[in-house]
């Protein structure tokens, strides 16, 4: 019944989509999609000039000469957006959709769970007929497809969920090679962590012991992308930074410069883990073999903003660089971490800016002698607009689908930029939004929150709304005031404009 009735949507979207130019000329490249889990902007050293520090000797950023590497083959986005929580990014950038037309507004957990939703377009979700999942799309035009890692939008069969198959038979790819959820914070195997973890492969789950899961997801998928058939779509969802990073947990001090510090505070776990997850997306796009990856367009991405615990570093702990460090200069051995200038009641789970701005990277072959064209004048950085529902938009026309306004009506393909510098994005305006219990209906919403941001005047403008219990209205202007510090309220002459454009958007 539910596969037949995906069949029909998708046959029915297939006839709606307008021939692309990928299509019209035969050229369909490998897709392949990186998550960055829980990495936004602000740490990241490659977007240095779009972050707000001040510290005279400079943010003391991870090293990341991989994510500077794939910026320089390709395009850097400064205005992507992706969602405030995991669990709701990943809905988004498959199916096009946000979290109001999809139901998954909080994390896939049973607590989270609602008589009319329990997982992502698997019934009794209402929302499930209407939506035409990404790797279905891509499936019924030729493409093999497969995930990779953290997935976090299933139950446990005890649950009453699908978990082990909801990759594949939820969404539609052919193979998912990877870890239920969040790791031993989020009911992953009792006592285990980054090192001991579930593991599901052809829909039988197992304990893998020993290898960092970020190193194994990176295995699991080049063994995939070597023999797949072409062209393929990859999705590979990395669990770092994610903690749990500390103790045991710390990352393999072969990949990071922090060597095997045994109490270090959470900024230097934090940058451990990241330069090592720099490290294994480094080696996934490197150990790709030359001809496939010669016809790959590649994205990185982050799922959603950083911990409010990075920013705010233990004083007694985090140090700047320890002697060795591929960034060390004299005296950062002895000098600590300042707190940097970011609200950490801002940061990830919130509605605000810092929660959701991550980094966006499009490029093709960073050791290819000359590029094949899926992107033109690299190195280059575009300030336009870009929503996560986008990439479904995009990653579409790119396999000759087309238009996706039948699919997705919401969604903007950012195609033309990467051959054209001057196209520029067409969004005006962006939705982040999170609520609970999942689904679709407001009626029985514990709390509801949306960050709604449009241009108008030559500014950006942020309405904060929250719902719930106890409702309340925010109003920036990004413009003047990129970290919300200054709430205009609601007499604001643009404010009425913004309340009315988000009523006229979420039902």
């Amino acid at each position: 019944m539910i596969a037949a009735a995906f069949c029909l949507l998708v046959a029915c979207a297939q006839q709606a989509l307008v021939a692309s130019p990928t299509e019209r000329s035969g050229a369909r490249p490998n897709l392949v999609v990186l998550v960055l889990d829980d990495v936004g902007i602000d740490q990241v050293r490659l977007y240095d000039d779009r972050n707000r520090y001040s510290d005279p000797a400079g943010y003391p950023y991870a090293s990341t000469p991989s994510l500077e590497s794939f910026a320089a083959a390709g395009i850097r986005f400064e205005e992507f957006r992706a969602q405030p929580r995991c669990s709701p990014f990943r809905a988004t950038a498959l199916t096009g959709r946000y979290p109001f037309e999809h139901g998954q507004g909080e994390l896939a957990r049973f607590a989270f769970r609602a008589p009319d939703f329990l997982e992502l377009l698997v019934p009794p979700a209402p929302t499930w007929p209407q939506v035409a999942p990404l790797p279905r799309l891509l499936g019924a035009a030729g493409y093999s497809t497969a995930a990779f890692g953290k997935w976090h939008l299933g139950l446990d069969p005890v649950e009453g969920g699908t978990m082990d198959v909801h990759p594949t038979a939820g969404l539609g790819f052919d193979e998912w090679r990877g870890t239920p959820r969040n790791l031993s914070n989020d009911g992953s195997v009792p006592g285990g962590g980054h090192y001991l973890y579930w593991w599901v492969e052809g829909g039988v789950r197992t304990t893998v012991q020993g290898p960092w899961v970020t190193s194994y997801t990176t295995d699991r998928a080049l063994d995939w992308m070597a023999s797949a058939s072409e062209p393929f779509f990859a999705w590979v969802a990395y669990s770092a930074a994610h903690v749990p990073l500390d103790g045991a947990d710390w990352a393999p001090a072969s990949l990071h410069g922090f060597g095997s510090t045994p109490s270090p505070g959470p900024n230097t776990q934090y940058r451990a883990a990241l330069e090592a997850l720099d490290g294994e997306v480094g080696r996934l796009v490197q150990s790709m073999p030359a001809d496939r990856r010669a016809r790959t367009l590649f994205v990185v991405l982050g799922d959603n903003g950083t911990p409010g615990y990075v920013v705010q570093p233990d004083a007694t702990h985090d140090v700047r660089y320890p002697a060795g460090h591929a960034l060390h200069r004299a005296g950062d051995e002895v000098l600590h971490v300042d707190a940097a200038p970011y609200d950490a009641a801002h940061m990830k789970g919130t509605v605000y800016d810092t929660s959701s701005r991550t980094p966006l990277l499009v490029f093709e072959d960073p050791f290819a002698a000359a590029a094949s064209g899926l992107v033109t004048s690299p190195g280059r950085s575009e300030p336009g607009w870009v929503d996560a529902v986008d990439l479904y938009a995009t990653l579409c026309e790119l396999a000759g689908l087309g238009s996706t306004a039948s699919t997705a009506p919401h969604a903007s393909s950012f195609a033309a930029v990467l051959t054209d510098p001057a196209a520029g994005t067409d969004r005006d305006w962006s939705l982040l939004q999170r609520f609970r219990p999942n689904g679709t209906s407001v009626d029985n919403r514990e709390d509801d929150r949306y960050g709604f941001l449009r241009t108008a005047g030559g500014h950006a403008w942020k309405l904060v709304r929250r719902g719930g219990t106890n409702p309340a209205t925010e109003f920036y202007d990004l413009t003047v005031d990129p970290l919300e510090a200054t709430d205009l309220g609601a007499s604001h002459a643009e404010f009425a404009a913004s309340f009315a454009a988000l009523d006229a958007l979420v039902p």
